[in-house]
């Protein structure tokens, strides 16, 4: 596979680290319902804990999303002006 269709290191690196917390996610959550209600408080800091993972969650999944528009962007406007003019076939006198 030639390397201008891979995905980036950076890339691959956010989407493991979003798979792995993700998951982490639900272990926490399925956990998180064995919790006793009273006392109020072990409930309440691992209730707002999953909350706080879950906004970074959302945040490296924006985060991951505007790396790849960026370069998606980046990469289709360099093509384009990089790129030779073809050749029209006419000769090179416009015959």
């Amino acid at each position: 596979m030639p390397a201008s269709d891979r995905y980036s290191r950076t890339a691959i690196a956010l989407h493991w680290l979003i798979a792995a917390l993700v998951i982490l996610q639900f272990g926490w959550g399925w956990w998180m319902q064995e919790i006793p209600k009273q006392p109020v408080g072990p409930r309440v800091d691992a209730f707002n804990l999953h909350k706080s993972i879950g906004m970074t969650i959302f945040a490296l999944m924006a985060a991951r999303l505007a790396w790849r528009r960026t370069l998606t962007f980046l990469s289709t406007h360099v093509a384009r002006r990089v790129r030779p003019k073809r050749a029209s076939g006419r000769g090179g006198e416009g015959a």
